[in-house]
C-alpha cells in the first residue's frame, strides 16, 4: 500500500469516528420513547423523526405525587389534577386509569388528543371505607407513544369526629331565688378527625350557658369546656337542655338541665368556711365548731411543699387532709401557690413572704404567657389525678392562686397568669368535669387588687373560671376595723365583674378574717367575736357564696382556739370569737335571709326565716365596743313579734318591754 493509499485511509476513519460521535451527542434514536422522572411534574417525552423542525410532545401530570392526607371513613374528599402538553406537537391520550379500590377518577374521557401547550384537568376522590392507610396510582397512556406516565396517590382512612358531652346531664339540686349556682361540664371530640361546633343553643327558664366561644374546632382527642348557671326565676322546678350542633358523625350532643327552687332552700353550711395549718393533720384535734367547707392553704400543701423536684411528688399531708374532710364531711377547695425553688424564675428572691423564689412565676413562662409552662402543667396534672383517684376525700374547688396581686407571694404579671389559669383549666375538667376553677384570689379592700382583677378579666381570664375568688380583708394599718366596710368592696369588685359580663359568677370569700392584730391593736376578745359575726352576716347578705375563715388554730391570724400547752392532742381552748363561730353558724346555716342585712344610722339588722312560721333578726349597732369585758349598747325597740333573743355566746334570753340592749355583737331576736 502506498502512502497515499494510506492517508485516505486514515482520513475515513476519522471521519467516520466524528459522525459516531455527532449522533451519540444528539440522540438520534429509532422511534423508542424515553420517560424523564425528576420529581416535578411527571413527564411522557414522545420522540419524532428529527428531520422534522417541532419538538418532541411532553404530557405532565400536576402534582405528580398527591397525598389527601386524613379523611374521616365514608366521606369524599377531591383534587384536581392537570394533565398538560407542554410541547409543539399534538399527543392524544388513548386511556386513564386509576388504581386503589378507594380513589376514582372523573372528567377525563378518552381518547383525547392534546395541541401543543395545551391541557385540562381532570378529578381525582378519595373515600376510604375503613381507618388506615391507602396508596394508589393514575396511569395516562399516549397512543402517539404506547408509553404511559403516571402519579402517586396516598391518604389515610380515620374514624369520623364524634362529640360526647360529659356528664350527659347536669342536675342542680336546691337553688333559692335570688341566688345561682354554676356547673361545668366538657365537650370531647372522641373520634379521629376534627369537629367543628358550630352553634350551641339552650333552652328552659333559668338556665345561661357560658364558656363556648363558637364557632370552635376540636382536634381528635381533644376537648373544650362549658359553664351552666342555674338562677332561678321563681318557685318550683325547672327542666331544660343545650343542643351542641357540629359537623361530627353525631350532628349534635345533647345535654339535660335540670333544678329547683323549693322555697326551703336555706343558706347552706358550705357557707360556713374553715382554713387550718398543718397541726391539724400531725397531732391537733379536728376543730369543735361546725363548719362546711375547708380551704387548703398554709397547710403544708403548697405547690413547693408537695412537688418536691421534676417528678418527684410527696401527697403525704394532701392525703390526710382529704381523710379528715371525707371523715367529718365537708367539702375541699384547694389553692395553688409557693413556686419551687427549683421552678422559680428568680429563685435566690428574698422578697418573697414564704421562702426565696416563691412568689415568682415558673422559668419556663415568659412574661408575656408564652413558654412551655410545663413545670406548672406537669404539677397540675399529677395533683389533679391524685386528686381523682384518691380513696377518701376530693378536692371539688380549686383556686388558681393565692393573692395574685401582693408582691410577696406572686410577682408575676396578668398574662402569666391567664396562661396559668387557662393551662390548669384544661387539664383539671380534662381529668375531673366536674371541677369547680377559681380566679387567682385578690384583695379587694386594696385597689391594686380590684385592678388586677379587672386586668385579668379584661384579658379573658374571666372565661377561664367558674368562680371569682377574692379575699375580704378589711384592715388598714392603725385604723380601727369597720367589718360593715366590706359591703362597699364587694360592691366596687361586683361592678367590676358585671363590666366584663361576669356578674353572675358566685363570689368565694377563700381568706380573711381581722388579719395581724398588732397592725390595728386588735386584741380584746369581744370585739373578735363582734367581728366575725358580723363579716359573716354581710358577706351573705352581699351576695358572697362562701367565706373560708383564716385561720382557726392560726397563733395571731384570726386564732379561734388554742392549743393544751402541755398535749397538742387534747381539746384545747375555743376562744371567745371561735364560740361566736359556732353560734352563727346555728343562726344562719339552714335559714333563708328573707332581706339583707340594712343600715339605719349605726345599726344593722338582717331578716331571716325558717320552716314553720320562725323568723329571726339579727341586729347590732356599730357605734358601739367592747374593752376589757365591758360592752356599751344603745337600746333597740324591737318588733312585738319576737319574744326572745340568743347572743354570741349562746345565751337565750326572754324579752321584755318594747326595747333590747344591743351592741358591737350582734344578737338574734327570735318568734319562738
Amino acid at each position: 500500500m502506498d502512502l497515499v493509499t494510506r492517508l485516505h485511509q486514515i482520513s475515513f476513519g476519522f471521519a467516520l469516528l466524528a459522525v459516531l460521535a455527532l449522533v451519540g451527542c444528539q440522540g438520534v434514536t429509532t422511534g423508542n420513547r424515553a420517560v424523564v422522572n425528576t420529581g416535578a411534574p411527571a413527564v411522557i417525552t414522545t420522540n419524532h423523526d428529527h428531520s422534522n423542525d417541532q419538538p418532541p410532545s411532553q404530557l405532565t401530570l400536576a402534582p405528580p405525587n398527591l397525598s389527601f392526607g386524613n379523611v374521616s371513613v365514608g366521606t369524599t374528599q377531591s383534587y384536581s389534577i392537570t394533565l398538560r402538553n407542554s410541547g409543539k406537537a399534538a399527543v392524544t391520550i388513548s386511556r386513564a386509569s386509576i388504581m386503589g379500590s378507594q380513589f376514582a377518577l372523573s372528567d377525563l374521557s378518552t381518547p383525547l388528543t392534546l395541541a401543543g401547550d395545551q391541557s385540562t384537568t381532570f378529578t381525582v376522590t378519595f373515600t376510604p371505607q375503613t381507618s388506615g392507610n391507602a396508596t394508589g396510582e393514575i396511569t395516562i397512556v399516549s397512543s402517539t407513544s404506547k408509553l404511559s406516565t403516571m402519579a402517586t396517590l396516598s391518604g389515610s382512612g380515620v374514624s369520623p369526629g364524634s362529640l360526647t358531652a360529659n356528664p350527659s346531664s347536669l342536675s342542680f339540686g336546691d337553688v333559692q331565688v335570688g341566688k345561682d349556682w354554676l356547673v361545668s361540664g366538657t365537650l370531647t371530640n372522641s373520634g379521629g378527625s376534627s369537629v367543628t361546633i358550630s352553634q350551641a343553643t339552650i333552652t328552659g327558664s333559668g338556665f345561661t350557658l357560658r364558656g363556648l366561644t363558637l364557632p370552635v374546632s376540636l382536634a381528635a382527642g381533644q376537648r373544650t369546656t362549658f359553664s351552666v348557671v342555674f338562677a332561678p326565676p321563681s318557685l318550683g322546678s325547672f327542666n331544660g337542655g343545650i343542643v351542641i350542633s357540629s359537623d361530627a358523625s353525631n350532628s349534635s350532643a345533647k345535654v339535660a338541665l335540670s333544678g329547683t327552687s323549693s322555697g326551703n332552700t336555706g343558706i347552706p353550711a358550705a357557707f360556713m368556711g374553715m382554713g387550718m395549718h398543718g397541726g391539724i393533720i400531725t397531732r391537733q384535734p379536728w376543730p369543735s365548731e361546725p363548719f362546711g367547707a375547708l380551704r387548703l392553704w398554709d397547710s403544708d400543701v403548697s405547690w413547693a411543699n408537695a412537688n418536691l423536684a421534676p417528678g418527684v411528688y410527696d401527697w403525704t399531708a394532701l392525703d390526710k387532709w382529704l381523710a379528715k374532710a371525707s371523715l367529718h364531711n365537708v367539702d375541699t377547695l384547694y389553692t395553688f401557690g409557693r413556686t419551687p425553688a427549683w421552678a422559680s424564675s428568680s429563685p435566690t428572691d428574698t422578697s418573697c413572704g414564704v421562702s426565696p423564689g416563691a412568689c415568682d412565676p415558673p422559668n419556663d413562662l415568659n412574661l408575656d404567657g408564652t413558654g412551655s409552662n410545663q413545670h406548672w402543667k406537669d404539677f397540675v396534672t399529677a395533683i389533679a389525678t391524685h386528686n381523682l383517684n384518691s380513696t377518701t376525700g376530693h378536692i371539688k374547688y380549686w383556686e388558681i392562686w393565692n393573692e395574685a396581686a401582693n408582691p410577696p407571694t406572686w410577682t408575676g404579671s396578668v398574662a402569666q397568669t391567664v396562661r396559668m389559669a387557662q393551662d390548669a383549666r384544661q387539664i383539671i375538667l380534662g381529668i375531673d368535669p366536674q371541677a369547680i376553677i377559681l380566679s387567682p384570689s385578690v384583695i379587694i379592700e386594696s385597689t391594686t387588687g380590684r385592678n388586677f382583677l379587672q386586668s385579668f378579666l379584661q384579658s379573658g381570664g374571666g372565661l377561664l373560671v367558674d368562680g371569682i375568688a377574692f379575699h375580704g380583708y378589711v384592715q388598714k394599718r392603725n385604723s380601727p376595723l369597720v367589718p360593715e366596710n366590706i359591703v362597699g368592696y364587694l360592691d366596687s369588685t361586683k361592678s367590676i365583674l358585671a363590666t366584663f359580663g361576669q356578674g353572675s359568677k358566685p363570689l368565694f370569700d377563700t381568706e380573711a378574717s381581722w388579719g395581724d392584730p398588732t397592725l390595728s391593736n386588735f386584741f380584746d376578745p369581744d370585739m373578735r367575736a363582734a367581728f366575725l359575726a358580723r363579716m359573716y352576716l354581710l358577706h351573705w347578705s352581699s351576695g358572697a357564696t362562701r367565706f373560708y375563715w383564716y385561720q382557726w388554730n392560726n397563733s395571731s391570724h384570726g386564732t379561734l382556739w388554742k392549743p393544751d400547752p402541755t398535749n397538742p392532742s387534747a381539746p384545747g381552748t375555743v376562744l371567745e370569737p371561735g364560740i361566736a363561730y359556732g353560734q352563727i353558724y346555728n343562726w344562719m346555716v339552714g335559714a333563708i335571709m328573707t332581706s339583707p342585712c340594712t343600715a339605719n344610722g349605726s345599726v344593722w339588722t338582717c331578716e331571716f326565716s325558717r320552716p314553720n312560721g320562725y323568723l329571726a333578726q339579727a341586729v347590732w349597732d356599730a357605734s358601739q365596743s367592747c374593752r376589757g369585758g365591758v360592752c356599751t349598747a344603745s337600746a333597740f325597740t324591737f318588733d312585738p313579734k319576737y319574744i326572745n333573743y340568743t347572743d354570741l355566746s349562746g345565751n337565750t334570753s326572754t324579752l321584755s318591754g318594747s326595747t333590747v340592749a344591743i351592741g358591737a355583737k350582734p344578737i338574734l331576736l327570735q318568734n319562738q
